[in-house]
């Protein structure tokens, strides 16, 4: 005869188990990847992106496929600079802290924080907008900022006429 238990873990807890069972441990750059893998969870549960349909935000977030996505989450591609920007910072988490650990997790957390950088939630309209502007030149996003002045200055004047 046979028995078994059934365990059931939480959700963050199976992603820690995933990793800790994929990892290679010839080398000591697994674990630095491993443990900046599982800060960046850490980062994305504290602003609300539970494991579950965590792929799906992230794609929302970033653009990047599904698959490309689902390799960097799981451990199996590193994490890059390019995608840690693209991910933290409409989030307001520090990349630096996802990769080292040092400093506050989110910008503007801390002693003697200005308030400068702070973490925002977007709506989709307006995290589309970012996905779109993010890597225009500052004299395109300049151009983009006087159609939206010149869209408002139009919507205004219709307003007026219509009062009249």
């Amino acid at each position: 005869s046979c028995s078994f238990e059934v365990v059931l873990f939480p959700p963050s807890l199976c992603g820690v188990l995933r990793i800790l069972g994929n990892r290679d441990m010839s080398t000591e750059k697994s674990s630095e990847k491993e443990i900046s893998l599982l800060r960046l969870y850490d980062a994305l549960d504290s602003v609300g992106i539970k494991e579950w349909g965590r792929v799906t935000e992230v794609i929302k977030i970033t653009g990047y496929s599904n698959g490309r996505a689902s390799d960097l989450l799981s451990g199996k591609a590193s994490l890059n600079t390019r995608f840690l920007k693209s991910l933290c910072a409409p989030l307001g988490i520090r990349e630096e802290w996802v990769m080292t650990g040092e400093g506050e997790m989110k910008r503007g957390e801390g002693a003697g924080s200005s308030g400068e950088g702070q973490a925002v939630v977007l709506s989709a309209m307006d995290l589309k907008i970012y996905q779109q502007t993010k890597d225009l030149s500052e004299d395109e996003k300049r151009a983009v900022e006087n159609i939206i002045e010149d869209y408002k200055l139009l919507q205004e004047l219709k307003k007026e006429r219509k009062a009249a």
